[in-house]
């Protein structure tokens, strides 16, 4: 059986031949996300390998577009659900969601309090509703959200 951290590192090699097919910011402008897609996107499987750098950001919960399933790859974190718990998610690990499961992701810490970054495939399956964030107990559609943060998707 091939390692997490065998494949992780494959990779990661194959990732620094390339720019990646997606970065996500967070409000002081730090990356919080990088994203490259595995299998190229089409209308039945996609595949991410995502590079986690940073917590949510103390963020209500959010779900996805589509059913997906995260295998940890290296270091893992700390995934909070809407039921209170705060689950250890550990590289090996697979996670399966629905698309409407809320949840928010929580990198450990380092000694010098920075947060430790992980890396995932991330498999998503077709696209079945909008995404968003649940706010006490309520759902609100993504662009809703962000515009009353006054951040823009």
């Amino acid at each position: 059986m091939i390692c997490c951290t065998t494949i992780d590192g494959w990779l990661w090699r194959w990732t620094l031949s390339r720019e990646p097919d997606l970065t996500v910011r967070g409000d002081d402008d730090s990356i919080y996300l990088v994203q490259h897609h595995v299998w190229r996107k089409n209308g039945l499987l996609n595949l991410y390998y995502h590079e986690i750098r940073r917590s949510d950001e103390g963020r209500d919960l959010h779900d996805h577009r589509a059913f997906n399933v995260s295998l940890v790859l290296t270091q893992g974190y700390w995934e909070h659900l809407s039921d209170g718990r705060r689950l250890w998610r550990r590289p090996g690990q697979l996670i399966f969601r629905r698309a409407s499961t809320p949840h928010r992701i929580e990198l450990a810490k380092a000694p010098t309090g920075q947060d430790v970054i992980a890396t995932t495939l991330w498999l998503k399956l077709p696209d079945t509703r909008p995404w968003g964030f649940w706010r006490q107990g309520a759902w609100l559609p993504a662009r809703q959200y962000e515009a009353e943060q006054g951040r823009d998707l």
